[in-house]
């Protein structure tokens, strides 16, 4: 769900890749919150609210993936 003005916040990732988010700034009440961090995606233009673990973990899924789809295409040619 919008609000007028902009995109919403999310507390979670999106299903875009990690390589799409950038931090951005984060206000005063925010930084009082702790552990999480703002990101925007450029991929879906959302704000994500996410701890710094959420994206490590997303980051070694993808890359898991990919280690794993270079593997299948070794097996096959």
């Amino acid at each position: 769900m919008q609000r007028e003005g902009g995109p919403s916040m999310r507390l979670s990732t999106c299903g875009c890749r990690a390589e799409h988010y950038r931090r951005a700034p984060r206000a005063w009440w925010m930084k009082a919150l702790g552990a999480r961090r703002l990101y925007h995606c450029f991929a879906c233009d959302a704000v994500l609210f996410v701890s710094p673990d959420a994206l490590k973990n997303k980051r070694q899924v993808e890359a898991a993936r990919r280690t794993s789809a270079g593997a299948v295409k070794l097996k096959i040619s």
